[in-house]
Order: structure tokens, then C-alpha cells, then sequence
């Protein structure tokens, strides 16, 4: 170790993507290695991938800090946006910490791995890409074949550096996302989850409320259906239209009421198209909000009941649209149909 450790002292490239918040250092060793050490602001896990300068099929090396403050790392193979998994060859070789860590580094690990890769990894060379990443929360799990740990938050990036020059160099980089979360505030993790609850509100049960009362409510709840209506779908599928599909999703919304008249004897054909396009829209939603959670799962650690809850709240609102079919029917307003529902009264 002690000949490794000289030859780096006067030979190594480190690259600082974030100030006072990451920082990579490579150096070139004897038997054709390349050690690098990590500092990371972050104490949960940090990264440094070999690759495209993405995660789609990157090299990756992972260290983080277990629950009794041990720091082990990992060969892990991206994937792209779900985490990343175990190498079947865990080319990395950890190393005891081959520089002093900063003072801002909560997280700092040595290692070292072939410069040159034949199969399962990537090689280091002049013009290689690489990416890097950090997170706050701890990871679970011992070893990188059951290590489960969150998305990276705010700390990421790519770019593209000579980590075989012998000049003993830094640079100080930049990065795509050069932000680190305040101590204390949001984590990233729980920005998505607030996400993921807001769209289940917007395209889960709004929808179900809204269809109830323009389906079944006309007759009940006179023009004040229509307010009700707007109001309950305008929380999911009605500023999605608006914001995103302006002149077809909000025009056929807008057409729909705007050319209703009470004197019609029939059901026109934007009305139809009104229908059957918010039917669609609500289906690929409910489809939409599934895969997030399958997608939250791959990224964190999903509870076990929440999916069984959400198809437990489509039933649900499956069974109140049936029920109202059953027991109410479609109301249309139709001249004729208004004309029988005045004589049934008066009978």
C-alpha cells in the first residue's frame, strides 16, 4: 500500500463537479489499476459511474455508510431511471482512504479497479465520459447483491476528464444540477411521494366524482352539476387539458357545454366526442398512476399496502359509477326526456 499511496501523492487528477459539496480524485497505480477517492457532502451513498455520460449501461461504483458507520462499495451496472443493479463481477477493490477528507465530507471512500476492461465494465481512458451522484438518505442492505437505496437527489451530473494523465492536476468543474437540499428541508424522496399522492387525488378520485355527477346528477343538482363537474375534473384530467393539450383537450371540454341548448332532441356528436375522449383520458391516468408506483418502487422502497389500497379505491369508484347505472341511469338533457320526467312528476 505504501508504494501506491507515494505515486499518488505525485501523479492525480481530481475533478470537483460541486464546491465544498463533491469532489473525484483518480490516480493511475501499479498492475494496471486506477484507484479513485470520493468526497461526498452527502452521507448517505455516493457515486461515480464510467460510461456515455449516462446512466444507461454506465460502470458504477457506489459507496454508503451502513446504520454502524461502515463504508463499503459496490460495482453496480445502470440502468437507467430504476436503480441501478450488482455487477456480476465486483471488479472494485475498497482501499484504505488515500487522502485526508475535507472538512465539509460526511462520506469519503478510496478504491480501485482495472484501467482496462474487457467485458462487464467499462475502460478508463483519455476521452471516457463519466457521471456522478449523491444522496442523504442510508441505504439498507449489506452487499451490493441486496443493497436497497434511494434516487439520487440534487447532487448529480456528467463529464468528461483525462483520469490516465500522470500531471497532478485539479479541476474545478461544473454540473447540470449543481444544488444541494438545505439541512432540513423537503428530500427529494419526499417531493416525489408528494407527487405521487397529488396525482392519485387528480387522476384517481376526482375523476370518479366528476363522471358520478355528469352521468347520473343532471336532474338532482340542476346547473349547479355542471360547476360540480368542472370544479372535480378540472383537478386532474381539466388542468392537464388545459396546460398541455390546449386546443383539443379544453376545446372539446368548452364546445361540449357551450353549444348545449335546452331545446335538443338529440345527443350531438361533440358531446360524444367529449365523453369518450375525457373515458380515455381517465383510463390511461388510472394506467399512469400504476406505473409510478411501480416506478417509486424501483427507486425507493415501496409500503407494502399502498398498491393493494389504490386498486382497492378503483374498485371502489368502479362499484359508485355501476351503482349509479343501476339505480339512476344516464340522465341526458333532452327535450323529449325532460318533457316525460315533467309528466312523471305531475302524474
Amino acid at each position: 500500500m505504501i508504494p501506491l499511496i507515494i505515486f499518488r501523492l505525485v501523479s492525480a487528477v481530481t475533478y470537483t463537479p460541486v464546491s465544498n459539496g463533491f469532489s473525484i480524485t483518480a490516480s493511475p497505480s501499479t498492475g494496471g489499476q486506477t484507484c479513485f477517492t470520493v468526497h461526498s457532502a452527502e452521507s448517505g451513498w455516493a457515486a461515480i459511474g464510467v460510461g456515455s455520460g449516462s446512466m444507461s449501461g454506465a460502470d458504477i461504483y457506489l459507496g454508503w455508510k451502513s446504520s454502524q458507520g461502515a463504508i463499503s462499495v459496490g460495482n453496480f451496472e445502470g440502468s437507467g431511471h430504476v436503480q441501478p443493479s450488482a455487477n456480476s463481477v465486483q471488479n472494485a477493490q475498497q482501499v484504505t482512504l488515500l487522502e485526508t477528507s475535507p472538512s465539509w465530507a460526511k462520506l469519503s471512500f478510496s478504491f480501485c479497479r482495472p484501467t482496462a476492461i474487457s467485458s462487464n465494465g467499462k475502460s478508463i481512458t483519455p476521452d471516457q465520459s463519466y457521471i456522478y451522484a449523491s444522496c442523504p438518505d442510508q441505504p439498507s442492505g449489506s452487499s451490493p447483491s441486496n443493497l436497497r437505496f434511494s434516487q439520487h437527489a440534487g447532487t448529480y451530473g456528467s463529464f468528461a476528464i483525462d483520469f490516465t494523465s500522470t500531471a497532478n492536476t485539479t479541476v474545478v468543474g461544473s454540473t447540470n444540477n449543481p444544488f444541494l437540499f438545505p439541512s432540513g428541508s423537503f428530500s427529494y424522496q419526499q417531493i416525489v411521494a408528494l407527487h405521487g399522492i397529488l396525482m392519485f387525488i387528480a387522476w384517481s378520485v376526482s375523476p370518479f366524482i366528476g363522471i358520478f355527477i355528469a352521468r347520473y346528477t343532471k336532474d338532482l343538482l340542476g346547473h349547479n352539476w355542471y360547476r360540480l363537474h368542472v370544479f372535480f375534473m378540472g383537478v386532474g384530467c381539466g388542468l392537464f387539458s388545459t396546460f398541455i393539450l390546449p386546443t383539443s383537450a379544453s376545446s372539446i371540454m368548452f364546445l361540449a357545454n357551450a353549444r348545449w341548448s335546452p331545446e335538443r332532441t338529440f345527443i350531438p356528436w361533440w358531446d360524444t366526442l367529449h365523453w369518450w375522449f375525457g373515458r380515455s383520458l381517465f383510463l390511461l391516468g388510472l394506467v399512469n398512476v400504476y406505473l409510478g408506483l411501480s416506478l417509486y418502487d424501483d427507486n425507493y422502497v415501496l409500503a407494502t399496502w399502498v398498491t393493494p389500497v389504490y386498486w382497492v379505491v378503483v374498485v371502489l369508484g368502479i362499484g359508485l359509477l355501476v351503482f349509479g347505472q343501476v339505480t339512476i341511469g344516464q340522465v341526458h338533457h333532452l327535450k323529449k326526456q325532460q318533457e316525460e320526467q315533467k309528466n312523471l312528476i305531475a302524474l
